[in-house]
């Protein structure tokens, strides 16, 4: 058996690392349109809040020429891009019809806190008067 010395030398042992704890905490954003007229589009800024990141797990979806008896309303199209670094995030407008009854994503993607997402809409109707409105649906994470 080799001599083991009676005290360890050599640099100090670290602390375990100190795991972070998160609260979320259930939360909505909404980009609601201008009133559209027929055919047109419009664009609305989102910003989002300092205080935490936002996980994003779902969208939603309505309009205003929403009919209560249909149960698949594809009334608008919108193309969701953010402003922070330009990217678009789907190749094309994404039509209402895709978020009924809700989009929800395969995984949660996180916003950074003070993110700014522009929502491009466009009326698909002959009918002025339409005002749309997407829901982001998630979580704030504020980290303790």
């Amino acid at each position: 058996m080799p001599n083991l010395p009676n005290q360890v030398t050599g640099p100090p042992a670290q602390a375990a690392p100190q795991h972070v704890r998160h609260i979320f905490v259930p939360y909505l954003y909404v980009a609601v349109s201008p009133v559209l007229t027929a055919n047109g589009s419009a664009q609305v800024p989102l910003l989002f809040d300092e205080d935490a990141d936002f996980e994003l797990h779902w969208f939603t979806a309505t309009s205003s020429l929403d009919n209560t008896n249909d149960p698949r309303p594809n009334n608008f199209s919108v193309q969701i891009t953010d402003k922070n670094n330009s990217r678009i995030w789907s190749s094309a407008r994404v039509p209402q019809v895709c978020f009924i009854p809700m989009w929800k994503l395969d995984r949660p993607v996180v916003i950074s806190r003070r993110s700014n997402l522009n929502f491009d809409f466009l009326n698909l109707t002959g009918t002025a008067g339409e005002i749309a409105t997407v829901t982001l649906h998630g979580f704030k994470v504020i980290g303790l």
